[in-house]
């Protein structure tokens, strides 16, 4: 049988290279944060105006009578909020700008995930661990 090959010794990164690349990332951190920030609170302001929109509009159809005296039913006020065009938009802003919030805050996750695998690459080479794998002494 062959003798398995001598593990070569090999640094697959500096503790230089992840200090910098977690200094990146935490600017990138907070630039995002501070876009997040904006973002949510957009969001929010948003998903209010889109249930005042509604909330009006449906009051509008129910306060409506219909022949005879009868009043227009719930079901059909939510219909006919939901066909109103402004109603529309103010819901379809809503959710842009909830999309937009949640593609910022998987981003902070994405980083956040990153900075801890750069700790793990940093005290492996701080360790003297010289790759995936590595299964060698120091």
């Amino acid at each position: 049988m062959n003798a398995p090959a001598p593990l070569r010794a090999r640094r697959w990164v500096s503790e230089e290279n992840v200090l910098a690349e977690m200094e990146r990332l935490s600017d990138l951190s907070m630039a995002t944060v501070a876009e997040y920030a904006v973002q949510a609170k957009d969001a929010a302001q948003a998903e209010a105006e889109y249930k005042r929109l509604a909330a009006v509009t449906k009051l509008r159809a129910q306060a409506r009578t219909r022949g005879e005296g009868g009043r227009v039913s719930a079901a059909q006020a939510e219909i006919e909020a939901d066909a109103d065009p402004v109603v529309a938009g103010a819901y379809m802003d809503r959710l842009c700008t909830a999309a937009a919030a949640d593609a910022a805050k998987e981003a902070l996750r994405s980083i956040r995930a990153n900075q801890e695998a750069l700790r793990t690459a940093a005290a492996s080479a701080r360790d003297g661990v010289n790759g995936p794998g590595w299964k060698g002494t120091r």
